[in-house]
């Protein structure tokens, strides 16, 4: 349910009803009053300047006010003038979901302010962004100017396609690339991730007389993590859902925790980073948390646009990797947005939980499960087709199973 409608609300209504009587673009004077950090809640945008033609602006809200923090969807986005801030008008028909959100003192959130909805061309200048909570307006000012963080490079980094082939140090340095070494610092990507921003890391490391470049982009769709990675350029990528820890080394998992028991195929080492105080801090941290042994275990497709996800059985102990039984989650991206998901069952002789997946096609999964067999490390495979939405084959083995040449799925003798 949503709280009353709001002094920002108010705000808006008043400023979009001025916009309609006036020029398309015309700015607004503020009718608003933000608070100061001293109330505890400091509202601050991800990044501090923004080219002119960036799609959206994440920002962050802390929560260090004493007190439970309330805040809705809306927002707002000012420039300063010569004689004081300006509100800029939103297109015709803008409207606003109703949702009322809570944060807990000590907690952090964020949100997504996309400048699509907005009648305005953006030009070098200062701004801010307004946004209400606890019934108090809150701002975070940044800059609109000379900035790699644009259209083509929402997070701070061009595309890995684009870099050029003899890309060096001095290159990577400019572009703020980060060059590995032991005290390398990744805590801006990390704390990103915590409070649910969508971001980006971009490393390199010397190899070969050259320099290797390596990405990780993590982006939140359909509920989970996307973590799109990339190791060198012109490399293909691939998706997986978590990066886990055992303490020393740090991987890609479809598993929230680390999995000692799961096949190598399941985790991808990141060499790279294995022993960095930086990431195993941040990493370390999340596995103490109870939350991250209940999330989901989520497989990504090779393209990325398709999402398998085993829900947690609550009733298993925490570091178990059985889920609701025989149940899971299909979900899809589509091509210019939009999204649909369908929960689904398989009902297979001999299947008892499944415990795992693997993308073998773009309609076709492969469903790992624990069976009922009374032989010992007998494990199932089911496969699955998420088009026609049937079991399409499945058997029993001792042996994991591997990938032919051809791609097929070869299960040793």
């Amino acid at each position: 349910m949503r709280k009353r409608l709001s002094a920002l609300a108010h705000a808006l209504t008043l400023a979009l009803g001025l916009a309609l009587l006036s020029c398309t673009g015309t700015l607004i004077p503020s009718q608003i009053t933000p608070g100061t950090d001293e109330d505890g809640i400091v509202l601050k945008t991800q990044f501090p300047v923004y080219a002119p033609d960036v799609p959206f602006i994440q920002f962050s809200i802390a929560n260090n006010s004493g007190e439970t923090a309330e805040f809705g969807t809306e927002w707002t986005i000012e420039r300063l003038e010569d004689d004081g801030w300006y509100t800029l008008p939103f297109k015709p028909d803008v409207g606003w979901t109703q949702p009322l959100f809570i944060l807990s003192d000590g907690g952090t959130s964020s949100g997504t302010a996309h400048l699509s909805i907005l009648d305005h061309k953006f030009k070098d200048g200062t701004y801010r962004i307004v946004k209400e909570i606890n019934d108090t307006f809150y701002q975070a000012e940044f800059q609109i100017g000379d900035s790699p963080v644009g259209k083509d490079s929402p997070y701070g980094f061009a595309p890995m396609e684009s870099l050029p082939l003899d890309y060096n140090e001095e290159m990577a340095t400019k572009d703020g690339v980060i060059l590995l070494d032991e005290n390398a610092d990744f805590s801006r990507f990390f704390e990103d991730i915590a409070v649910g921003m969508n971001t980006q890391l971009r490393f390199a490391q010397k190899a070969g007389g050259g320099l290797h470049v390596s990405d990780l982009t993590v982006e939140f769709v359909l509920g989970n993590m996307r973590i799109r990675w990339t190791d060198g350029i012109g490399s293909n990528a691939t998706y997986s859902s978590y990066l886990v820890t055992d303490g020393t080394q740090i991987a890609l998992s479809p598993y929230p925790t680390w999995q000692r028991e799961i096949t190598d195929y399941m985790r991808m080492p990141l060499h790279a980073l294995e022993g960095n105080p930086s990431a195993l801090a941040a990493l370390l941290q999340q596995e103490e948390t109870a939350i991250a042994s209940y999330r989901s275990a989520a497989f990504w497709s090779e393209d990325g646009t398709k999402l398998l996800t085993l829900y947690p059985d609550t009733t298993s102990p925490v570091s178990s990797t059985v889920y609701n039984p025989l149940q899971f989650g299909l979900s899809e991206l589509y091509e210019g947005g939009g999204s649909s998901g369908s929960m689904c069952e398989i009902d297979t002789p001999g299947m008892k939980a499944i415990t795992g997946a693997r993308w073998t096609g773009e309609t076709t999964v492969m469903l790992i499960c624990e069976t009922d067999s009374t032989l010992d490390d007998m494990t199932g495979y089911v496969f699955y087709d998420t088009e026609k939405h049937e079991v399409t084959g499945y058997t029993q083995s001792q042996y994991a199973p591997f990938i032919g040449e051809d791609g097929d799925i070869i299960f040793p003798e």
